[in-house]
This record gives C-alpha cells, structure tokens and sequence, in this order.
C-alpha cells in the first residue's frame, strides 16, 4: 500500500474518532444537565413541602391561639354578665 493513501486512512480514521468524541461529549453534556434538572426539580420539591410544613405549623398556632383568645374572651363576658346581674340584684 502506498504510502499516501495509509496516510490518507489514517488522517480520516482520526477525524472519525475525533467526530465520534465529540459527539460523544455533546450527549453526556445533555444527560448531565438532564441529572442536574432533575436533582434542582427534587431540591425545589423537598424545599417546598417543608415550606408547607412550617406554615401548617404556623397555621396551627395561629389556630390555637386564636381559639385561646376566643375562651378568654367569653369567661370575660360571662364575668362582666354575672359581675352585673349581682350589682343589679343589691
């Protein structure tokens, strides 16, 4: 075999591998970014139900709270009714 085309063989061997690698690069590139997409997508999913959590949390307290001022609230009136109704009876 002649000497130029062994050469000639060998430069598009190279340049085949070379396409190849690259090719090869380009999809690992987009299965990287496809994981990472992924991963920000499950991050994002775990931030959001805690941020659920402590709301509900926050929603609870608030709920107690309320029901605490609503009970003290009607002791004060039942009081104030019965603190009257003596007064009115003297």
């Amino acid at each position: 075999m002649p000497k130029a085309k062994q050469q000639s063989r060998v430069l598009r061997a190279a340049r085949d591998a070379k396409r190849r690698a690259m090719e090869t690069v380009k999809h690992a590139d987009a299965l990287l970014r496809a994981a990472q997409q992924k991963a920000a997508t499950v991050a994002r999913r775990r931030h959001v139900r805690q941020a659920m959590r402590q709301a509900g949390r926050a929603l609870r307290t608030a709920a107690k709270a309320a029901l605490a001022a609503g009970t003290a609230a009607a002791l004060a009136a039942v009081v104030g009714e019965v603190t009257r109704s003596r007064k009115k009876g003297r």
